[in-house]
Order: C-alpha cells, then structure tokens, then sequence
C-alpha cells in the first residue's frame, strides 16, 4: 500500500507547492480547471508565441496575422463558439495612416482674405479629408494663478491655444491630458514652438470608418509662435500676448476659421480574434466576463527582433489557458465569458477601440473587464530590484473604477498567494484598458512591473518568471469563474488615481565573496531620523550567503520635510551583530531613484 500512495502524495504535493506559501485550498468546483494550468503548456504556449517563427509579431505585419490564425485555432480546438464577424473567430477593421498633403491643407476664412498654409507656421493631419469650422479660445494664465474659480465650461467646444506661462501652471498643465474628456474642449494646441519641422509631412492614425469621439473631428493642430502671431493678428487678439501676466485672460473671438485637410492614406487590415464560452444559466448567459491581452508587438527593428515575450506573449498564454482551463471544467461559469486578443495595441490600442466600437457583447451587459498585459517578469526599475517582487503583481489601478471589482481579486487571490502592490502611476491609458473604462466597464489592468527590457530586444523567454506567470493564470482563473457565476455584479465607479503614500527603499546588503553567515541570522534595516534613537522603521530579512535583497516600504506621512533621515544595516545571530553598514546611507524625504547595494563589514564587538 505504501507504494501505491507515493505517486499520490507527490501529485498532491506538487499540486500545492504550485501555490505560494499561505495559499488556501481551492474550491471543488473550480479545482479541475485549477490544475490543469500548468508550467509545461505555458512553456509550449509562449514559446511559440515569442519564438521565432513569428518574428515579434510586427503590429502591421503578416507575422501579426500568423499569430492571429495560430490563436484561432487554438480556441477551434476548445470547442469554444467564434464570436467575431460571420460566424468566424475574426472581427476584422482597417488600420489608417494617413500623411497630409501640404499644399491641400490649410487654415483659412471663410471670405479668403486670411489663409495660414501647411508649413512651418501650421501643421494637422487627419484619416479623412474634411474641411471644419473652428472656434479658437486664447488662454493667458500666470504660472502661480489660482484655477479654484476658473471656468472651464468657457472653452467647451474651442481649440485651446494656452501661453507658455499658462503651461507652468501646475493645475492647468495637469489638465491638458484630460481636458476633451473632462470639459469637452476640442484640442490644447501649445504656442512656444519657434518653427515646426516640414522634413516629415504630419501623420494621423485612426481606423477606417470609426473616428474616435474622444480625439475630435479633426486631428492635431500645430502652431508655431509666429503662427499663433499671425492668427492673433487677424483674430484681434491682445491680453494672450502680455509676457509674464498678473491675472488669468481667456479670449472668445466670435468668427470661425476653417480648416482644410486632404491626405494620402496607407491601409493596414487587422483583426481581433474573439470566442465566446456561453454561460450555462440561461438568464445570466445575457451577461459577459471578458479577458483582453493583445497580441501584437514590435516586431523587427534597426536589425533585431523584438520577440516581446512578456509584452504580451505572457498575457495571450494565460488568456488561451484560461479557456482551456474553463472548457476542462465540470462546472461551467453561469455567465458567458469572452476571450479576446486584440491587434494594434502597440500602435494606439486600436484593436480594442474598434471592438468597443463595435462590441460584440454590449458593454451595459459587460459585467468586468480583465486585461492581461506583460504578466511574466518582475519589476526591475528605479528603486526596485527584481529579487523583492517574484511573487508581486500590480492590480493596475482597478480602484479607479470599482471597489468591488477589487474586492473579488483580493478573494481569489487567498487561493494563490500572490503579493499586491499599488501601482505608482496610472496606466488606464496605456494599454487596451482605456477602451473599456471610456464604455463604464469595471476593469483591471494585470501587470507584474517595468524592466530594463521593456520594448527591446531582451524580452526574450529565458527572462519569463514561469511560477509567477502560472499563479497569475491560477488566480485570474477563479477570478473569472467567481465573477461569471455569483449573482451579484462590481458596480462601476470612476475615481481619480491616487499614488501609494509610500517610499520604496530597496536594494541589496552583500558581503565578500567568501564569508559564511549563520543559517538562522537575519538581515535588519532599519530608518532613522538623523540625531534621533528612535527607528522610524524597520524590518527583518532572513540572511542569504553573499548578498541579501531588502525592501523598506516606508509612509511618506511618517517623514518630516525638513529632516535629514538614513538607514542602517545589521546582520544579527541572535542579539549578537556579525555584520552591519561602516556608515550610515542618506535617505532624502523624497526617496531615492535606484535601488542600493550597500555592503557590510565586520562588527569590530559583540
């Protein structure tokens, strides 16, 4: 009988070391799918993927296609319903770039006596030819003003030229990026260029026959000083021209200007692949949990191939084991669930933008959205270092938009173990998010962290962190499967980002090659205000032979501005100091950029 169990007690074991460290036992129901995510079918997954056969997937490329059809037919293997156009797994669209043509297009009145041509006073592009009437509003705002009472609701509709002061404006500088959304301003076109280059004609991107509400009718304009001059002139413009202004000017002039575009167009047809698993309740089958990963990547540049194995290779292998792992299931997920892997990303998130043009769920019925893009590394940038975050993913700023969502991540996640961290900048716009938050989806955005070979030729398989990687799969598993299933639904909530209120100071304690620790020593750093006995904070590590990572997540709140603060380093057996820093390491109330290695010598007592 003893050897008959050894081949269960090692499945049983391996099946929970899979899991970090404190992980729960996972659901019956949902415990089949659970197990089959495994590392072998991830490596085999992407290694296609990020191999060389597809080259990188070059957004515009026909290696992106090759992927496409690969995908596909991994999800027709499945069993899974097609759920693009025509009953196939394609939902396909036209990319456009298009490069204006300077001699058509120009800024002009509407009686002719006023005319501004393509060139270095003024440049725009557009994906169609149009001509468009224009209302300019001229912003002037001291670069300390006060914005409380400032009423934006005057520029709705307007193309914004703001003066380079208004620029040095924190409050209004911050406004730039959301201001279309926010107040319906149609552009904020700059006014501190000396000349505009016309070495390369302007481009615009978009797709064909699905202008994008959020960009406006027309593509960016493009002032130089003395355009913005010559447009004063005529226009009757005075205040926006005082240098170094003492109070906020805002100028309406009543007439409209036109402006003219023609362009040569580049097509470039894509396509999304989409399937659908169908909800078994009949009721709740109306209703959709969708996964997003996108498929492209940079392809060959400058002689190298940019296989972009974490960017996204990783997030399409957990999307297609995903499926795989929900079709294997005896349980079935109430709602339907869409698995999409969208084309275009690298080149503006357009795959997704003409999906959500063109759902094929409607998005009232979208109960959430997860996005899974570069999911295998681990953060190794500025203050981080890879060691500290093998198990760490970031649940990308989903607090922005549903607290519930959030909530059932966290729940799911006690069966995995997974370390969360607060992203320290707001991403929705950085990938294929932006598109599902603009439709009032709950979303999420997986990443596990920048590193050093973000959108280069290193992102290659051999760097992929594979335990993380199928955890990750694990736990968006049951995500899906809980969120497809339960009665109740995330409820939207937009809110603005909020940073973590913390400094990371991370890096490495290393001794000399060659110097034994005791096995049960322990690395302690600890955070002092200078002059002052007292740790601010502390933390202990288990001591490594040679070189020890750390990280000290310290609350900005607990610092003082004007104090000068360091970190010192023991390495303790006991109560007894073998090792500790010769000199304290100076830590500014602002944190430092780069991590540090700091290496400890020999306590001279003890």
């Amino acid at each position: 009988m003893r050897f008959r169990l050894l081949p269960v007690v090692a499945l049983l074991c391996s099946l929970s070391f899979a899991q970090y460290p404190g992980a729960k036992g996972v659901p019956g129901a949902w415990r089949t799918g659970f197990n089959s995510i495994k590392e072998q079918e991830a490596r085999d997954i992407l290694g296609y993927l990020a191999g060389k056969d597809l080259r990188g997937r070059g957004s515009l490329t026909q290696d992106y296609w090759a992927a496409a059809g690969f995908v596909a037919n991994e999800l027709r293997q499945m069993g899974l319903r097609p759920a693009g156009a025509d009953g196939s797994y394609f939902q396909r669209f036209d990319y456009i770039r298009a490069t204006a043509i300077p001699s058509e297009t120009k800024v002009v009145s509407e009686g002719g006596d006023f005319e501004i041509p393509y060139g270095e006073e003024f440049q725009t592009a557009w994906v169609a030819d149009l001509s468009a009437k224009v209302k300019f509003a001229f912003v002037n705002i001291p670069e300390k003003a006060d914005l409380a009472a400032f009423k934006w609701e005057l520029l709705k509709g307007k193309w914004v030229i703001y003066s380079p002061s208004a620029f040095r404006n924190p409050t209004f500088a911050a406004k730039l990026a959301t201001a279309r959304e926010e107040y319906g301003i149609e552009q904020m076109i700059a006014s501190n260029q000396e000349k505009l280059s016309t070495s390369i004609p302007s481009r615009a991107v978009g797709i064909r026959d699905m202008p994008d509400p959020r960009v406006g009718t027309i593509g960016q304009i493009r002032f130089s000083k003395s355009g913005v001059a010559k447009l004063g002139r005529h226009l009757g413009i005075e205040a926006f021209f005082k240098e170094n202004p003492t109070e906020v000017s805002v100028e309406l002039p009543l007439e409209e200007l036109t402006v003219k575009t023609k362009s040569t167009l580049d097509v470039f047809p894509l396509t999304n692949v989409i399937a659908k698993l169908e909800g078994s309740d009949p009721a709740m089958s109306k209703e959709a949990v969708i996964l997003g990963s996108h498929l492209d990547h940079m392809g060959e540049q400058r002689g190298s191939i940019l296989y972009g194995a974490d960017d996204n290779a990783s997030g399409c292998t957990a999307n297609l084991m995903i499926a795989k792992a929900l079709v294997s299931n005896p349980t079935k997920p109430k709602r339907s669930v869409l698995f999409c892997f969208w084309a275009a990303e690298e080149v503006g998130t357009y795959g997704s933008f003409a999906y959500a043009m063109k759902p094929a769920h409607p998005p009232a019925d979208t109960v959430a959205y997860i996005n899974m893009d570069m999911l295998g590394r681990d953060e190794d940038t500025g203050p981080e270092i890879a060691e500290n975050n093998r198990n760490v993913v970031y649940p990308g700023t989903v607090l922005t938009t549903s607290k519930d969502f959030y909530d059932r991540l966290v729940a799911n996640n006690a069966y995995v173990g997974l370390r969360f961290k607060p992203d320290r900048t707001d991403r929705t716009n950085r990938s294929d998010t932006r598109n599902f938050v603009w439709k009032n989806v709950p979303t999420v955005k997986i990443f596990t962290g920048e590193h050093p070979d973000y959108h280069r030729a290193g992102d290659t398989l051999d760097k992929i962190n594979w335990t993380k990687l199928v955890n990750i799969t694990k736990w968006l598993y049951l995500t899906t499967a809980d969120l497809a299933s339960r009665p109740d639904r995330p409820r939207f909530e937009r809110k603005a980002f909020v940073a973590p209120d913390y400094l990371i100071l991370a890096g490495r304690a290393t001794l000399k090659e060659g110097v034994a620790v005791p096995a049960k020593s322990i690395l302690r750093v600890s955070l002092y205000e200078v002059g002052n006995a007292q740790a601010v904070a502390s933390k202990d590590f288990p001591t490594l032979q040679n070189r020890t990572p750390y990280e000290l997540l310290v609350p900005k709140s607990s610092l003082k501005a004007e104090a000068k603060y360091e970190i010192k380093m023991e390495i303790l057996d006991g109560k007894r100091v073998l090792f500790s820093s010769p000199s304290p390491v100076e830590v500014p109330t602002a944190g430092w950029t780069r991590a540090k290695d700091v290496e400890l010598k020999m306590a001279t007592s003890g």
